[in-house]
């Protein structure tokens, strides 16, 4: 009859196979570890990678949006320059030229007797005079004006001349105006062409200059 293995020999029987296997699994685990190890260094550098292409990305996009804007500024600085510039300078020329009719017509006034025709006529200058200069207010036009005195600015006044003078205080500022200038909302489009002032002493050196 077969005798019935006790405990211990069936420890000493299984044990070399379990030893080999718990080792087997040992080794797996410790496989296993290394390539986790691994994968959350790249899974790190992967992150890292990403974090700076977005910073990149970021740059890349404040650059774009950069050029837009200088790109946008130079479209405008053009369609002034070539359009409405032009445009603007018609119209406030147009304006002027009613409000040299309406002078004619005053000085008609002031001549003599009125007549109704003239009335009528003066009546239809003044309120188109009127509605011209509300309109150009209202597109934010001006009129460059300076006056006898004012001093000079390099952004609003050109010169075109100079009128000797003996008074010192006088020497550098406004003499005459020769034609107005215009500004479009704040940026002078064209700049009023003026004569200065200067002492008569500075013989023929240049202005600004004793």
């Amino acid at each position: 009859a077969m005798q019935t293995q006790t405990p211990l020999a069936c420890l000493n029987t299984f044990a070399p196979g379990l030893m080999l296997f718990c080792g087997h699994v040992y080794r797996q685990l410790r496989v296993f570890e290394g390539r986790l190890d691994a994968l959350e260094e790249r899974l790190e550098g992967l992150g890292q990678a990403v974090e700076q292409q977005s910073d990149r990305d970021e740059q890349a996009m404040a650059r774009l949006a950069a050029c837009q804007a200088e790109t946008a500024k130079a479209l405008n600085h053009d369609l002034e320059k070539h359009v409405l510039h032009p445009a603007l300078d018609a119209v406030v020329a147009l304006a002027d030229e009613l409000s040299r009719a309406q002078a004619c017509v005053q000085q008609i006034r002031d001549s003599g007797p009125r007549s109704g025709e003239v009335e009528r006529l003066g009546s239809e200058i003044d309120l188109s005079c009127d509605i011209a200069r509300e309109k150009l207010a209202h597109l934010g036009v001006q009129r460059i004006r300076p006056g006898q005195g004012d001093a000079i600015d390099a952004q609003q006044h050109t010169i075109c001349g100079y009128a000797e003078t003996t008074e010192e205080f006088r020497h550098g500022t406004i003499s005459k105006l020769v034609t107005a200038g215009i500004a479009y909302q704040g940026k002078v489009l064209r700049p009023a062409r003026v004569i200065v002032f200067r002492m008569r002493s500075s013989g023929n050196h240049s202005f600004g200059k004793d």
